[in-house]
């Protein structure tokens, strides 16, 4: 059991890592995110098909500040189009469309899952040490 307790306990780091980033990232649109109008200014396709836009907006300090936002399968606006967002204002970058940001249910439940597993693999790999 131990030889595979280590792997699992790497997958289970990652997988907490990950969803704390989303998780916090959710969170501060959440909580402190600001609703703004963005323009879309340009369009990328991915080879998958997925499109990010690129997007102007201005922020509440005034600044003009440009971002991509996405993935989309099927994106809101096109160049020249406007659309709804709401971007964290302590880290611009973080930029969503109202529809995307969600209550966080999911994330929380991963860091919870992936930390129980994690917790259980670092008793095995310890008590697999300590026999």
């Amino acid at each position: 059991m131990n030889g595979s307790a280590i792997p699992i306990a790497v997958i289970s780091v990652f997988v907490l890592w990950f969803s704390v980033g989303i998780y916090r990232r959710g969170r501060a649109l959440r909580t402190r995110g600001v609703h703004t109008q963005a323009t879309c200014v340009n369009e990328a396709r991915e080879k998958s098909g997925a499109v990010t836009l690129l997007v102007r907006f201005q922020a509440q300090s005034g600044a003009a500040l440009q971002t991509s936002v996405g993935p989309f399968r099927y994106p809101p606006a096109r160049p020249g189009g406007v659309l709804d967002v709401i971007y964290d204002p302590q880290d611009p970058g973080n930029i969503e469309t109202p529809d995307k940001v969600t209550n966080g249910r999911t994330a929380l439940a991963f860091r919870l899952g992936s930390t129980t597993v994690l917790a259980v693999c670092l008793v095995l790999i310890v008590l697999g040490f300590l026999g």
